[in-house]
């Protein structure tokens, strides 16, 4: 017997021992916390009437905290003196620093700010109202925002109603703030609350003067062409539940209560306007051979510079401008005044305002700054076999004359550039040439007939040619062939390149159905980057085997994921163009295709789409995550 009892406590022991050891065989805990924070508390209660007081205190279940609360938490009627709401421990605290309106509802819409301090659980849609009359004003109206260009939703821009008076509608958005507002969510959804009966013109605005109305360039707007009338039905609705284990026992009928509030499907589509103004944005000077001048926009007055510090008479430069007209470049002849760190000159450039244009001039400093990285690395050989630091010899630097986009994996679609560091003139010279030549087995031979042509700065020469896949090429280009604007020369160039074989590409047949034929389509990436595009309108007639049908491809595709949209070019720019709201002209719409396509290399993919058919369904994948703050 005393064995055995022995031999129990040694079993108790040892299992005692184990179970200490294993820590996970211990208490684990609940499951996750997946519940918002849940009031228990209001001071002065929620809806309440007749309300003079400023300070405002609601009380929760748990601690909580305020993500973002500047940007989220919305107190409508818009406030002049911004409220200060702040939480502290388990209470949210409302200061209201600007007076009351008599006989008004007001609220204060949190969107999704308020969460939970432990789990980061969001109390969603969250909203507090007050009315400083005798009632409450209970109307509302529910919609969501998104961009128009790119159908993302449009987070945290307000979105305010005005009240149809006799106020011309055309000049309410940009004369008088709202009279009531919201704030979209992370889904672009908003719901402008308590509103009182009446009609009513909806907008959004992204407000950068913090004014409540459109006064401001670069503002994301947008609006409806209706006026609308909220609604609000109150219906009483029975639901019977029978009792199945006992026949004998009535059935419990439940009358519950169902409020429909209308319209609460608006869809506002929002763009930023082009900014029609034209200024002096910056001026730069990326080397020391050219002065680079950028405006906002564009204009057919090309600028003029004079010299300030430094002579007339050095100052002889070529000028060179971009497509846009918003970018011009003058680039140095004289060597000598590479040498100079700081030009000033006297620029004098056409200006706009919204509804004047003048010519101005600004006194504007051109100035180099050394690439220090490049100083850095380069001390040891800036120094001679004695250790002595030698003479620099940077401002003097003269840049490589000729570069091309040749190389080895090159696309088929692609022209071969040449390119130069600044305008350069290709000779007319029986003398002088250059020769593009083709591999054939084994055998270089020369392809007659070949044009390099430059673009209007005359830096850039391509030469667009009829590639064949899986082939090899070269250019030379004889000395002396070319000279740029301080006379310098290039020696020979050979410029070798090889067409990527066609196992290395895909290729997209789209199949459209009832489209008007002025549309463009967008082949993406994952990013939701164009990669290519299509204008319909520039396909020829045999393309089109219907009216409304086109047959689309785009030949070539590096294998991968894509996506498409196509959007309708109404002023066939083959850009995408946002509206204008003193026009009261809606941005060009866009539509997705809905999912992704995967390309394989050596295959043919087909489509057929309807875009008319998937208005507003972009693939999830290209839809950024909200930040979370």
């Amino acid at each position: 017997m005393r064995k055995l009892i022995i031999a129990l406590y040694a079993f108790a022991a040892v299992t005692l021992i184990f179970s200490c050891a294993n820590r996970g065989s211990g208490p684990q805990g609940g499951p996750k916390d997946v519940t918002p924070p849940q009031v228990v508390r209001y001071s002065p209660a929620d809806g309440s009437t007749r309300m003079t007081r400023s300070r405002i205190e609601i009380t929760f279940d748990e601690i909580v905290v305020l993500q973002n609360p500047s940007q989220k938490v919305v107190v409508s009627p818009p406030q002049k003196i911004p409220a200060d709401i702040k939480a502290i421990s388990h209470k949210i605290i409302i200061e209201l620093a600007d007076s009351l309106l008599d006989s008004t509802t007001y609220s204060v819409d949190f969107t999704d700010a308020i969460a939970d301090n432990n789990e980061g659980n969001k109390l969603d849609g969250f909203t507090y109202c007050f009315s400083t009359g005798n009632s409450l004003d209970s109307l509302e109206i529910a919609g969501r925002v998104l961009n128009a260009e790119n159908l993302n939703p449009t987070i945290g821009i307000i979105v305010g109603v005005h009240p149809i008076t006799n106020d011309t509608i055309d000049t309410l958005f940009v004369t008088k703030p709202f009279s009531r507002i919201s704030k979209t969510n992370e889904r672009g959804e908003f719901v402008i609350r308590n509103l009182p009966p009446g009609r009513y013109s909806v907008f959004a605005l992204a407000d950068i003067g913090g004014n409540f109305l459109k006064d401001m360039p670069g503002e994301e707007i947008a609006f409806l062409d209706t006026t609308f009338i909220p609604t609000r039905i109150v219906n009483t609705i029975s639901d019977t539940i029978h009792n199945f284990t006992d026949s004998l026992i009535s059935d419990t009928i439940i009358r519950r209560t169902e409020i429909i509030t209308s319209p609460d499907n608006l869809l506002l589509m929002s763009f930023t306007e082009l900014d029609t103004r034209r200024y002096l944005d910056k001026v730069q000077r990326p080397d020391r051979h050219r002065l680079v001048t950028l405006f906002n926009g564009s204009d057919s007055v090309v600028p003029t510079i004079r010299p300030i510090n430094f002579p007339d008479s050095l100052f002889s430069h070529v000028v060179t401008f971009n497509e846009k007209c918003d970018t011009i470049t003058f680039w140095l002849r004289d060597t000598s005044l590479w040498r100079l760190d700081t030009l000033s000159c006297l620029l004098s450039y056409q200006c706009r305002d919204f509804d004047s244009s003048y010519v101005k001039c600004d006194t504007v400093n051109y100035i180099y700054r050394y690439n220090k990285t490049a100083k850095n690395s380069s001390k040891k050989s800036s120094m001679n076999r004695t250790g002595k630091k030698k003479k620099s010899d940077e401002s003097k630097k003269i840049p490589k004359l000729a570069s091309s986009n040749a190389s080895q994996k090159f696309e088929i679609y692609t022209p071969l550039l040449i390119n130069f560091a600044m305008p350069t003139f290709l000779r007319s010279h029986d003398s002088v040439s250059y020769h593009l030549l083709c591999l054939e087995d084994s055998v270089w031979r020369e392809i007659p007939n070949v044009v390099l042509l430059p673009d209007s700065a005359e830096i850039t020469y391509s030469l667009n040619y009829e590639w064949k896949p899986a082939t090899s090429y070269k250019i030379i280009l004889d000395s002396s062939l070319f000279v740029n604007m301080i006379g310098q020369s290039n020696g020979m160039e050979t410029f070798e390149f090889t067409i990527k074989p066609l196992e290395e590409y895909s290729k997209l047949i789209l199949h459209l159905f009832q489209v008007k034929g002025n549309e463009v389509v967008q082949l993406l990436d994952a990013k939701d980057n164009v990669v290519r595009q299509i204008q319909l309108a520039s396909l020829t007639d045999s393309t089109s085997i219907a009216k409304d049908k086109y047959d689309v491809t785009f030949e070539y595709v590096t294998p991968g994921t894509y996506y498409m949209r196509i959007f309708s070019d109404d002023n066939n720019d083959g850009l995408w163009t946002p509206g204008l709201y003193s026009e009261r002209r809606q941005p060009e719409e866009v539509i997705y295709f809905p999912y992704d396509i995967e390309l394989r290399a050596f295959w043919d993919v087909e489509e057929d789409w309807t875009p008319s058919t998937t208005r507003l369904s972009k693939p999830r994948e290209l839809i950024p995550a909200p930040d979370k703050k």
